[in-house]
């Protein structure tokens, strides 16, 4: 596998990832939600409220001033599945908190990509050992590489990785969507 498709991958996962533990978290957050409108006019937090800020590694002040923080105009404006770190951060009250933040958040994300990478390893290896005889991806069919006029079938699936803002990009991927569109049309087969 090449660098660059290594490099794809690895980015493809490691924001699937930070995604996924987002939205973990912030489903727990809407059941928090709930249970902090019956527990209004208190200071305690809830168990719940509690095992987050364990997770995050944050004192039962940060958490709090994460929820109200979520509470005002960062909530609205933000996806629900910013992580209390960034929330934090982002509002720090000095650069030396801010700097505290970015260093646990850099911390958790060199931590997940090491675990992503082992993982891509270990799919990367158990792929050869199932699949022995087989390429992910048919290099042959790929535009320029053969003299068919139209080398995709109606079922085959294309990952097109991109940079956003590029209008370079934007030409091929409407030219693969074009050639993709002809073949449906046409129900082309090799």
């Amino acid at each position: 596998m090449s660098r660059r498709w290594r490099s794809m991958v690895f980015l493809g996962a490691l924001i699937a990832s930070t995604t996924a533990m987002a939205v973990e978290l912030s489903h727990t957050q809407i059941e928090d939600t709930r249970q902090d409108s019956s527990q209004k006019g208190t200071n305690v937090l809830s168990a719940t409220d509690f095992a987050h800020a364990r997770l995050w590694g944050l004192s039962e002040t940060e958490w709090r001033r994460y929820k109200q923080l979520m509470q005002g105009i960062r909530g609205s404006i933000s996806p629900a599945t910013i992580s209390p770190i960034e929330v934090l951060g982002i509002h720090a009250r000095d650069d030396a908190e801010r700097q505290r933040y970015a260093e646990v958040w850099a911390h958790a994300m060199y931590e997940d990509a090491g675990r992503i990478l082992a993982f891509q390893r270990a799919y990367d290896a158990a792929t050869k050992r199932l699949y022995p005889n087989m390429s992910l991806i048919d290099i042959s069919r790929l535009p320029g590489k053969t003299e068919v006029k139209n080398p995709f079938q109606s079922t085959d699936r294309l990952l097109f990785f991109t940079r956003p803002d590029c209008p370079a990009c934007d030409l091929v991927l409407n030219k693969l969507l074009d050639e993709a569109a002809n073949a449906e049309k046409s129900g082309s087969s090799r």
